[in-house]
């Protein structure tokens, strides 16, 4: 009961998240216009970066040792890495940032953001939460924490503050969520020095490098295309690209969470008969659903733009009509995912991630000079589609691409059949 509860949290949790992140940057945005808007994305996706590099690819060791109740020792050796790893990370940036030419506001923009997302990487409370079925305090302090964050963002556009202020929300919000789970977090010792032991430091070090190298591979083709945008078109394509992302996304928390709730049974039945048939199935609720909400934001792309960011940010709708297709792929790509790491195939994950980073660099190079903003949004859609689905054509041990092809074949016939089998409750409900 304690586990379906957690999860009902965990989804409330981003259900709250995502509406308030959409409020939280169409304010932002429509005061500060697609291209100062584009300077924070632009900072957020090169910090994005450090993230794999703080936590070196412990957070699933973490998630594991602290659920097998083995945590003492773990979270506070995992905790101060990190924080040695953020210091030394802030200080290289504050290096760069002062040596490579930029203005005085640009400085405080870069570290502010750079901030955040250490203060951010360091949160081992939220695995120590999640792990231990209380979400609950991680779902609270992340809504505490982004509420305030709207009023202090909001305050900033009545004030009528410079850019700064709105990267400087970013480390507050950080701060915050720390705040309000510290009060819950006294019975763990973070900083106790006997329990900071170099062995334990070595096998998270060891354990962890290649899961670090997947989540670097990863955000080499979420995050590389706004970069390549800011480099070769400027701040202001950066704006209009991150308007389209933000609604593109913002739904995927959807077909994540069917997949969380239906992979517990696909892992029971690895060497069943039926488990062909099970994925078959969870691949087809993924397309159906996908498909439907995709369309949908394709249709209503424009008066969503128009509703949301405004009449500068319209460009974002053509974007965003390109870009919801690899929203597509992301969906059942993240599905397959899992799907293969339940069989072990942590090494293919990792090399199929590296070919389409270099596939998404190399098209967003070729694409952005082509096209534009438009190029950027070409460019994830072949890479999502060569990660997701295309890649997997090299798998032997299971024929996942034959079965997310029979999965989306057969979703008119399970649309039908789901259809007919809830429409009597439907319909008395409706009388």
């Amino acid at each position: 009961m304690k586990a379906l509860i957690n999860i009902a949290w965990l989804y409330l949790d981003r259900i709250i998240s995502m509406a308030l992140g959409i409020i939280s940057n169409a304010i932002v945005a429509r005061y500060l216009g697609p291209e100062q808007y584009g300077v924070i994305a632009y900072a957020l996706a090169i910090a994005s970066f450090l993230m794999p590099l703080i936590n070196l690819g412990s957070d699933t060791i973490l998630y594991d040792c602290i659920a097998r109740r083995r945590s003492a020792y773990v979270i506070a050796n995992s905790f101060v890495l990190r924080v040695v790893v953020s210091i030394l990370l802030l200080l290289l940036s504050l290096i760069y940032l002062l040596y490579s030419g930029h203005s005085d506001a640009n400085i405080w923009i870069g570290l502010f953001i750079v901030a955040s997302v250490m203060v951010k990487a360091c949160d081992v409370l939220q695995i120590y939460f999640d792990a231990n079925h209380d979400s609950k305090i991680n779902s609270v302090a992340t809504v505490k924490a982004s509420s305030l964050a709207l009023l202090f963002k909001l305050a900033a556009v009545a004030m009528l503050l410079p850019l700064v202020w709105f990267a400087a929300a970013y480390l507050l919000q950080a701060i915050l969520v720390w705040v309000f789970k510290l009060p819950k977090a006294t019975h763990i010792h973070l900083l106790k020095p006997s329990y900071i032991r170099w062995k334990v430091i070595k096998v998270l070090l060891s354990r962890g490098k290649f899961m670090a190298l997947a989540a670097l591979s990863i955000l080499l083709y979420t995050a590389m295309d706004k970069i390549m945008l800011g480099q070769m078109l400027g701040t202001e394509a950066v704006g209009i690209y991150s308007a389209a992302l933000l609604i593109s996304i913002g739904w995927l928390f959807l077909p994540g969470a069917i997949t969380l709730t239906l992979m517990k049974g696909i892992s029971k039945t690895k060497n069943h008969p039926q488990h062909h048939h099970r994925v078959q199935r969870l691949f087809s609720i993924i397309w159906l659903v996908a498909l439907v909400v995709g369309l949908t934001v394709f249709a209503l792309s424009q008066p969503v733009i128009h509703l949301i960011f405004g009449e500068q940010f319209a460009m974002s709708a053509q974007v965003l009509q390109v870009y919801v297709f690899g929203s597509i792929f992301a969906a059942i790509g993240s599905a397959s995912y899992r799907v293969l790491i339940v069989h072990g195939l942590y090494r293919f994950c990792l090399i199929k991630t590296a070919i389409a980073a270099v596939i998404n660099f190399l098209l967003n190079y070729w694409l952005i000079q082509k096209y534009g903003v438009l190029g950027a949004a070409y460019a994830t859609v072949a890479s999502e589609f060569s990660a997701s689905i295309a890649l997997n054509a090299c798998v032997t041990k299971l024929p996942i691409l034959i079965l997310q092809i029979k999965g989306l074949m057969a979703v008119p016939s399970f649309a039908f059949t789901e259809f007919k089998r809830h429409w009597p409750a439907l319909k008395a409900k409706i009388r």
